[in-house]
Protein backbone atom coordinates (compact mmCIF):
# COMPACT_ATOMS: atom_id res chain seq x y z
CA UNK A 1 0.00 0.00 0.00
CA UNK A 2 1.18 3.43 -0.88
CA UNK A 3 -0.24 6.08 1.60
CA UNK A 4 -0.44 9.62 0.03
CA UNK A 5 -0.59 12.73 2.59
CA UNK A 6 -2.05 15.54 0.46
CA UNK A 7 -2.38 18.79 1.94
CA UNK A 8 -4.56 20.65 -0.23
CA UNK A 9 -5.66 24.03 0.61
CA UNK A 10 -9.79 23.89 1.37
CA UNK A 11 -12.13 21.30 0.29
CA UNK A 12 -14.55 24.14 -0.64
CA UNK A 13 -15.38 22.34 -4.67
CA UNK A 14 -16.64 25.65 -6.03
CA UNK A 15 -12.90 27.05 -5.94
CA UNK A 16 -10.09 26.10 -8.32
CA UNK A 17 -7.65 24.22 -6.49
CA UNK A 18 -10.60 22.67 -4.45
CA UNK A 19 -11.92 21.20 -7.77
CA UNK A 20 -8.19 19.99 -8.64
CA UNK A 21 -8.95 17.65 -5.58
CA UNK A 22 -12.41 16.62 -6.44
CA UNK A 23 -10.74 13.36 -8.09
CA UNK A 24 -9.31 12.08 -5.16
CA UNK A 25 -12.98 11.65 -4.07
CA UNK A 26 -14.47 10.30 -7.10
CA UNK A 27 -11.77 7.97 -7.82
CA UNK A 28 -11.42 6.92 -4.13
CA UNK A 29 -12.70 3.38 -4.53
CA UNK A 30 -10.42 2.79 -7.52
CA UNK A 31 -7.33 4.53 -5.85
CA UNK A 32 -7.81 1.78 -2.74
CA UNK A 33 -8.11 -1.32 -5.52
CA UNK A 34 -4.61 -0.33 -6.94
CA UNK A 35 -3.32 -0.02 -3.10
CA UNK A 36 -3.11 3.37 -3.23
CA UNK A 37 -4.39 5.42 0.57
CA UNK A 38 -4.93 9.17 0.00
CA UNK A 39 -5.20 11.08 3.04
CA UNK A 40 -6.18 14.82 2.34
CA UNK A 41 -5.59 17.51 5.37
CA UNK A 42 -6.67 20.77 4.37
CA UNK A 43 -4.22 23.36 5.38
CA UNK A 44 -4.38 27.06 5.07
CA UNK A 45 -0.45 28.40 5.74
CA UNK A 46 2.86 27.36 5.72
CA UNK A 47 2.82 26.60 9.38
CA UNK A 48 -0.36 24.11 8.92
CA UNK A 49 1.45 22.46 6.51
CA UNK A 50 4.70 21.70 8.74
CA UNK A 51 2.15 20.40 11.35
CA UNK A 52 -0.18 18.40 9.15
CA UNK A 53 3.32 16.83 8.21
CA UNK A 54 4.75 16.28 11.61
CA UNK A 55 1.26 14.44 13.30
CA UNK A 56 1.03 12.26 10.27
CA UNK A 57 5.04 11.12 10.54
CA UNK A 58 4.45 10.58 14.03
CA UNK A 59 1.79 8.06 13.59
CA UNK A 60 2.08 4.49 12.86
CA UNK A 61 1.63 4.23 9.64
CA UNK A 62 3.55 7.22 7.76
CA UNK A 63 3.26 8.41 4.53
CA UNK A 64 5.85 7.65 1.65
CA UNK A 65 4.62 10.43 -0.15
CA UNK A 66 3.77 14.12 0.26
CA UNK A 67 1.30 16.00 -2.16
CA UNK A 68 1.21 19.77 -1.17
CA UNK A 69 -1.01 22.59 -2.73
CA UNK A 70 0.27 25.71 -2.30
CA UNK A 71 -1.25 28.92 -3.18
CA UNK A 72 -0.12 30.88 -6.41
CA UNK A 73 0.32 33.93 -4.46
CA UNK A 74 2.84 32.21 -1.74
CA UNK A 75 6.25 33.80 -2.44
CA UNK A 76 8.76 31.41 -4.63
CA UNK A 77 11.79 31.99 -2.47
CA UNK A 78 9.44 31.14 0.95
CA UNK A 79 8.40 28.18 -0.42
CA UNK A 80 11.59 26.76 -2.14
CA UNK A 81 13.17 27.48 1.82
CA UNK A 82 10.05 25.25 3.09
CA UNK A 83 10.21 22.76 0.57
CA UNK A 84 14.09 22.38 1.73
CA UNK A 85 13.39 22.17 5.60
CA UNK A 86 10.59 19.54 5.43
CA UNK A 87 12.21 17.60 2.56
CA UNK A 88 15.42 17.36 5.49
CA UNK A 89 13.17 16.39 8.01
CA UNK A 90 10.76 13.92 6.56
CA UNK A 91 13.65 11.46 4.58
CA UNK A 92 12.96 9.14 3.18
CA UNK A 93 9.18 10.58 1.94
CA UNK A 94 9.03 11.70 -1.52
CA UNK A 95 7.53 15.45 -2.30
CA UNK A 96 4.93 16.85 -5.05
CA UNK A 97 4.26 19.58 -5.59
CA UNK A 98 0.68 20.19 -7.38
CA UNK A 99 -0.11 22.95 -9.22
CA UNK A 100 -3.83 24.52 -9.67
CA UNK A 101 -2.54 27.87 -11.40
CA UNK A 102 -5.04 28.99 -14.78
CA UNK A 103 -1.87 29.67 -16.45
CA UNK A 104 0.52 27.03 -18.25
CA UNK A 105 3.27 29.08 -16.02
CA UNK A 106 4.46 28.98 -12.70
CA UNK A 107 6.24 31.43 -10.59
CA UNK A 108 7.16 28.71 -8.43
CA UNK A 109 9.50 26.16 -10.69
CA UNK A 110 12.09 27.73 -8.31
CA UNK A 111 10.93 24.07 -6.06
CA UNK A 112 12.38 21.74 -8.40
CA UNK A 113 15.56 21.06 -6.38
CA UNK A 114 13.66 20.48 -3.25
CA UNK A 115 10.96 18.51 -4.43
CA UNK A 116 10.73 15.13 -6.43
CA UNK A 117 7.79 15.92 -8.69
CA UNK A 118 6.16 18.82 -9.69
CA UNK A 119 2.49 18.34 -10.70
CA UNK A 120 1.31 21.11 -13.70
CA UNK A 121 -2.48 20.65 -13.94
CA UNK A 122 -1.98 22.53 -17.36
CA UNK A 123 1.61 22.04 -18.86
CA UNK A 124 3.13 23.54 -21.93
CA UNK A 125 3.49 19.83 -24.17
CA UNK A 126 6.80 21.48 -25.69
CA UNK A 127 8.48 22.33 -22.04
CA UNK A 128 11.98 23.58 -23.52
CA UNK A 129 9.08 27.08 -23.91
CA UNK A 130 9.40 27.09 -20.31
CA UNK A 131 13.04 28.07 -21.17
CA UNK A 132 11.50 31.78 -23.39
CA UNK A 133 12.07 35.01 -22.35
CA UNK A 134 7.52 36.00 -22.49
CA UNK A 135 6.31 39.01 -21.31
CA UNK A 136 4.16 38.86 -18.06
CA UNK A 137 6.53 35.19 -17.95
CA UNK A 138 3.00 33.88 -19.73
CA UNK A 139 3.04 32.31 -23.43
CA UNK A 140 -0.26 34.14 -24.08
CA UNK A 141 0.12 37.38 -22.16
CA UNK A 142 3.05 37.76 -24.02
CA UNK A 143 0.98 37.10 -27.51
CA UNK A 144 -1.39 39.58 -25.92
CA UNK A 145 1.11 42.45 -25.37
CA UNK A 146 2.65 42.01 -28.90
CA UNK A 147 -0.31 41.46 -31.11
CA UNK A 148 -2.10 44.40 -29.72
CA UNK A 149 0.19 46.09 -28.13
CA UNK A 150 -0.95 45.78 -24.70
CA UNK A 151 1.15 47.35 -21.68
CA UNK A 152 1.11 44.57 -19.05
CA UNK A 153 2.65 46.90 -16.49
CA UNK A 154 3.83 44.77 -14.13
CA UNK A 155 2.08 41.82 -14.24
CA UNK A 156 4.42 38.70 -14.10
CA UNK A 157 3.15 34.91 -13.65
CA UNK A 158 6.51 32.83 -14.16
CA UNK A 159 9.79 31.43 -13.70
CA UNK A 160 12.29 29.16 -15.90
CA UNK A 161 12.97 26.02 -14.59
CA UNK A 162 17.05 25.07 -14.38
CA UNK A 163 16.99 22.76 -17.30
CA UNK A 164 18.61 19.85 -15.25
CA UNK A 165 15.15 20.13 -13.08
CA UNK A 166 13.11 20.34 -15.85
CA UNK A 167 12.34 16.25 -16.13
CA UNK A 168 10.35 16.55 -12.99
CA UNK A 169 7.40 18.64 -14.57
CA UNK A 170 4.44 16.51 -15.25
CA UNK A 171 1.26 17.27 -16.85
CA UNK A 172 -1.56 16.02 -14.50
CA UNK A 173 -5.16 17.17 -14.47
CA UNK A 174 -7.86 20.17 -14.79
CA UNK A 175 -10.75 20.91 -12.94
CA UNK A 176 -13.01 18.97 -15.98
CA UNK A 177 -12.66 16.30 -13.83
CA UNK A 178 -15.41 17.60 -11.38
CA UNK A 179 -18.56 16.42 -9.96
CA UNK A 180 -20.48 18.93 -11.60
CA UNK A 181 -19.80 18.14 -15.44
CA UNK A 182 -20.36 14.40 -15.22
CA UNK A 183 -24.40 15.47 -13.83
CA UNK A 184 -24.48 18.01 -16.77
CA UNK A 185 -23.71 14.97 -19.41
CA UNK A 186 -25.91 12.98 -17.65
CA UNK A 187 -28.95 15.89 -17.95
CA UNK A 188 -28.05 16.09 -21.46
CA UNK A 189 -27.89 12.64 -22.33
CA UNK A 190 -31.59 12.63 -20.50
CA UNK A 191 -33.23 15.39 -21.73
CA UNK A 192 -31.42 16.18 -24.86
CA UNK A 193 -32.42 18.97 -27.29
CA UNK A 194 -31.98 17.96 -30.87
CA UNK A 195 -29.40 20.14 -32.70
CA UNK A 196 -32.44 21.45 -35.00
CA UNK A 197 -34.18 22.69 -32.17
CA UNK A 198 -31.60 24.95 -30.38
CA UNK A 199 -32.46 28.56 -30.50
CA UNK A 200 -29.07 30.10 -29.95
CA UNK A 201 -26.61 29.62 -32.75
CA UNK A 202 -23.40 31.03 -31.21
CA UNK A 203 -22.75 31.66 -27.35
CA UNK A 204 -20.42 34.29 -27.24
CA UNK A 205 -20.51 35.90 -23.24
CA UNK A 206 -17.17 36.97 -22.72
CA UNK A 207 -18.08 39.76 -20.66
CA UNK A 208 -16.32 42.54 -22.39
CA UNK A 209 -19.03 45.56 -22.43
CA UNK A 210 -18.97 48.88 -20.45
CA UNK A 211 -15.17 48.83 -19.58
CA UNK A 212 -12.38 50.72 -21.50
CA UNK A 213 -9.24 49.60 -22.19
CA UNK A 214 -7.46 51.43 -19.43
CA UNK A 215 -10.08 49.77 -16.60
CA UNK A 216 -9.49 46.21 -18.64
CA UNK A 217 -6.81 43.52 -17.29
CA UNK A 218 -4.63 42.14 -20.90
CA UNK A 219 -7.20 39.23 -21.12
CA UNK A 220 -10.34 41.39 -21.18
CA UNK A 221 -8.93 42.87 -23.96
CA UNK A 222 -7.96 39.68 -25.81
CA UNK A 223 -11.89 39.14 -25.03
CA UNK A 224 -12.84 42.53 -26.14
CA UNK A 225 -10.85 42.10 -29.77
CA UNK A 226 -12.52 38.29 -30.00
CA UNK A 227 -15.57 40.17 -29.93
CA UNK A 228 -14.61 42.56 -32.40
CA UNK A 229 -13.23 39.61 -34.76
CA UNK A 230 -16.86 38.32 -34.44
CA UNK A 231 -19.03 40.66 -35.03
CA UNK A 232 -19.55 40.13 -38.73
CA UNK A 233 -21.01 36.57 -37.37
CA UNK A 234 -23.80 37.86 -36.64
CA UNK A 235 -25.37 38.06 -40.22
CA UNK A 236 -24.92 34.37 -40.36
CA UNK A 237 -26.37 33.38 -36.76
CA UNK A 238 -27.75 34.05 -33.93
CA UNK A 239 -25.84 35.33 -30.88
CA UNK A 240 -26.63 35.06 -27.48
CA UNK A 241 -26.19 38.32 -26.06
CA UNK A 242 -22.76 39.37 -24.13
CA UNK A 243 -23.88 40.80 -21.06
CA UNK A 244 -23.45 39.30 -17.53
CA UNK A 245 -27.12 36.97 -16.64
CA UNK A 246 -27.98 35.16 -13.96
CA UNK A 247 -26.05 31.44 -13.40
CA UNK A 248 -29.88 29.84 -14.08
CA UNK A 249 -29.83 31.58 -17.15
CA UNK A 250 -26.25 31.12 -18.43
CA UNK A 251 -26.65 27.46 -17.88
CA UNK A 252 -30.01 26.91 -19.67
CA UNK A 253 -28.47 28.75 -22.39
CA UNK A 254 -25.74 26.53 -22.73
CA UNK A 255 -28.33 23.50 -23.08
CA UNK A 256 -30.06 25.43 -25.99
CA UNK A 257 -26.99 26.49 -27.75
CA UNK A 258 -25.36 24.78 -30.73
CA UNK A 259 -21.96 25.96 -30.78
CA UNK A 260 -20.43 27.78 -27.67
CA UNK A 261 -17.42 30.63 -28.34
CA UNK A 262 -14.89 29.85 -25.04
CA UNK A 263 -11.66 32.45 -25.52
CA UNK A 264 -8.50 31.96 -23.35
CA UNK A 265 -9.00 33.31 -19.74
CA UNK A 266 -6.44 34.44 -16.89
CA UNK A 267 -5.00 30.52 -18.60
CA UNK A 268 -6.04 28.74 -21.17
CA UNK A 269 -8.18 26.06 -20.38
CA UNK A 270 -11.30 27.78 -19.02
CA UNK A 271 -14.51 26.21 -17.35
CA UNK A 272 -16.64 27.41 -20.24
CA UNK A 273 -14.68 24.85 -22.23
CA UNK A 274 -16.43 21.95 -19.94
CA UNK A 275 -19.42 23.54 -19.29
CA UNK A 276 -20.36 24.10 -23.59
CA UNK A 277 -19.33 19.83 -23.45
CA UNK A 278 -21.32 18.87 -20.87
CA UNK A 279 -24.58 20.59 -22.17
CA UNK A 280 -24.07 19.21 -25.73
CA UNK A 281 -22.52 22.15 -27.63
CA UNK A 282 -19.64 22.49 -30.31
CA UNK A 283 -16.77 24.32 -28.68
CA UNK A 284 -14.99 26.74 -30.82
CA UNK A 285 -11.47 27.92 -28.71
CA UNK A 286 -8.30 29.66 -29.85
CA UNK A 287 -5.63 26.55 -30.41
CA UNK A 288 -4.72 24.40 -27.53
CA UNK A 289 -2.44 22.78 -29.43
CA UNK A 290 0.37 24.39 -27.16
CA UNK A 291 -0.91 22.39 -23.70
CA UNK A 292 -0.96 19.21 -21.90
CA UNK A 293 -3.73 18.25 -19.86
CA UNK A 294 -6.51 15.58 -18.83
CA UNK A 295 -9.09 15.27 -19.66
CA UNK A 296 -8.38 16.21 -22.92
CA UNK A 297 -10.91 17.87 -24.79
CA UNK A 298 -8.93 19.62 -27.03
CA UNK A 299 -8.22 17.07 -29.97
CA UNK A 300 -8.44 19.77 -33.04
CA UNK A 301 -10.83 19.34 -35.52
CA UNK A 302 -12.23 16.13 -33.60
CA UNK A 303 -13.45 17.87 -30.18
CA UNK A 304 -13.18 21.52 -30.51
CA UNK A 305 -12.56 23.87 -33.68
CA UNK A 306 -9.49 25.64 -32.91
CA UNK A 307 -9.11 29.25 -34.61
CA UNK A 308 -6.01 31.62 -34.30
CA UNK A 309 -5.16 33.15 -31.29
CA UNK A 310 -4.99 36.68 -33.35
CA UNK A 311 -8.37 35.14 -34.36
CA UNK A 312 -7.23 36.19 -38.07
CA UNK A 313 -9.60 32.83 -39.46
CA UNK A 314 -12.41 33.07 -37.07
CA UNK A 315 -15.17 34.21 -39.19
CA UNK A 316 -13.92 31.83 -41.97
CA UNK A 317 -13.52 29.04 -39.83
CA UNK A 318 -16.90 29.14 -37.64
CA UNK A 319 -18.95 29.71 -41.04
CA UNK A 320 -17.37 26.57 -42.86
CA UNK A 321 -18.56 24.46 -39.32
CA UNK A 322 -22.24 26.72 -38.99
CA UNK A 323 -22.52 25.18 -42.63
CA UNK A 324 -21.32 21.28 -41.96
CA UNK A 325 -23.85 20.27 -39.03
CA UNK A 326 -22.86 16.84 -39.67
CA UNK A 327 -19.51 17.32 -38.75
CA UNK A 328 -20.22 19.55 -36.03
CA UNK A 329 -22.90 17.30 -34.34
CA UNK A 330 -19.56 14.50 -34.42
CA UNK A 331 -17.33 16.78 -33.12
CA UNK A 332 -19.56 17.88 -30.39
CA UNK A 333 -20.26 13.96 -29.54
CA UNK A 334 -16.51 13.00 -29.49
CA UNK A 335 -16.00 15.38 -27.20
CA UNK A 336 -18.52 15.10 -25.02
CA UNK A 337 -17.36 11.16 -25.01
CA UNK A 338 -13.97 12.17 -24.12
CA UNK A 339 -15.33 13.77 -20.74
CA UNK A 340 -17.56 11.20 -19.75
CA UNK A 341 -15.16 8.86 -20.84
CA UNK A 342 -12.82 10.70 -18.23
CA UNK A 343 -15.17 10.23 -15.11
CA UNK A 344 -15.97 5.96 -16.64
CA UNK A 345 -12.35 5.57 -17.38
CA UNK A 346 -9.19 4.64 -15.38
CA UNK A 347 -6.90 7.89 -16.73
CA UNK A 348 -6.66 9.53 -13.38
CA UNK A 349 -5.95 6.46 -11.60
CA UNK A 350 -3.48 6.04 -14.13
CA UNK A 351 -1.92 9.74 -13.72
CA UNK A 352 -1.33 8.76 -9.94
CA UNK A 353 0.15 5.55 -10.70
CA UNK A 354 2.91 7.41 -13.01
CA UNK A 355 3.54 10.13 -10.91
CA UNK A 356 4.38 7.77 -8.10
CA UNK A 357 6.12 5.15 -10.52
CA UNK A 358 8.11 8.36 -11.26
CA UNK A 359 9.66 9.07 -7.79
CA UNK A 360 9.52 5.61 -6.46
CA UNK A 361 11.62 4.36 -8.81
Amino acid sequence: MTNILLLSRNQVYGTTDGQLIMPFSIFRDQLLGRDIRVTNVPTQSPEDRTNAIRSAFESTSPPDIVITIPHWSEPADELSSWFERTRQETSPAKHMLLDFYDQTSSPHFGVLPYIDLYIKSKALRDRSLYQQDYQGGFIYADFVAQQWGFDLEDWHFGSKPDLNQAHKIIAGWNFGLTARYHKMIRASKRFPIPWKHRPIGLHFRVGTINRTDKDMEWYQYSRKKAAEFADPLRESIKFSGNERVSPKRYYAELYMSRFVYSPFGWGEVCYRDFEAVAAGATLIKPDMSHVETFPNIYRADETYLPVAWDMHDLVERSRELFDDPDRAIAMRKAARDTLDQAFRGTGFVEIIEECIRRVMS
